[in-house]
């Protein structure tokens, strides 16, 4: 019994002395222990997994205007971002000044959308199982909804679209590509280049890569007969050094944060900003 007493006792004063030896430390949204116990490895995986999540939450509300949300964790249903994107209805689209009627009265009608998104932060090329599995859990979603919605004959008539993106710091294999091509769920696969080394700070400018991007959609995402009548489009743009709309050269080799790009919403050849609802704005602005 005392043998017993002792072994609990020193097991005890083991556990405390761990505890001290684990010190959060913060950095925005970065946490970091100090534990011997816990893995390196898996630390470093979770960290990296994060930083690019938010980094894509970054790009897709920055430059898409989607209104999104970090699930994360491992109950996250296989969706790491999930959201709501507002765009104009394309036969109301046309009759719109692109450029300068964001806060316009006489605004068309909104279409709302569902955004269900993943984000892999992989050092290989991304498989199409990937494709599958956001492809699964978009129908078992659009399954749920229509479940819920069967009562009300219109709602059930004129279901929520939804779009899966799925968002790969490395490049996607031509399989993959294929499989989302093919895919009767509208798509939507974004490569967002790694950023650079140096760039972990963590006052870095979340659209500087080490190179360009790129956006694939399938043709039910933006074919004829798709989602977006073959309107719209979405593509990875950037500015050449000798664009006019450019900074100066010297400035961008000397500034760490020399953009390669970002997505960007086009319809009919002409890029066409976000639109958040006003609601939303004041909504986000209390957030931020």
């Amino acid at each position: 019994m005392a043998s017993n007493f002792r072994f609990l006792r020193s097991n005890a004063a083991q556990i405390a002395h761990n505890r001290k030896r684990i010190i959060p430390l913060t950095y925005g949204r970065r946490w970091y222990s100090t534990n011997p116990g816990s893995s390196p490895k898996a630390a470093s995986t979770v960290f990296r997994g994060t930083s690019f999540e938010n980094r894509c939450l970054h790009l897709l509300q920055t430059h898409l205007g989607m209104v999104l949300q970090r699930v994360g964790g491992k109950d996250d249903g296989g969706v790491d971002l999930n959201g709501w994107w507002w765009l104009p209805d394309v036969n109301g689209v046309s009759e719109l000044s692109l450029h300068s009627r964001a806060n316009d009265a006489s605004e068309p009608s909104f279409k709302r959308i569902r955004i269900l998104a993943q984000c892999k932060a992989e050092k290989k090329k991304i498989g199409p199982k990937y494709v599958r599995e956001l492809e699964g859990v978009v129908w078992r979603y659009m399954g749920l909804e229509r479940e819920k919605n069967s009562v009300v004959d219109e709602a059930a008539k004129d279901p929520t679209p939804v779009v899966a993106v799925f968002l790969s710091e490395s490049s996607f294999t031509k399989s993959t590509i294929l499989r989302a091509m093919s895919s009767q769920v509208p798509f939507l696969l974004v490569y967002v280049p790694p950023l650079p080394p140096d760039s972990l700070s963590g006052s870095e400018d979340l659209s500087t890569s080490i190179g360009p991007g790129s956006c694939i959609y399938n043709p039910a995402f933006g074919g004829s007969a798709g989602l977006f009548k073959g309107e719209m489009e979405v593509r990875w743009c950037w500015s050449l050094p000798n664009s006019p709309s450019s900074p100066p050269l010297e400035q961008i080799v000397s500034s760490e944060s020399a953009s390669s790009g970002a997505p960007a919403l086009f319809f009919r050849g002409m890029k066409l900003r976000g639109w958040v609802p006003l609601e939303l704005h004041k909504e986000l602005e209390e957030v931020d």
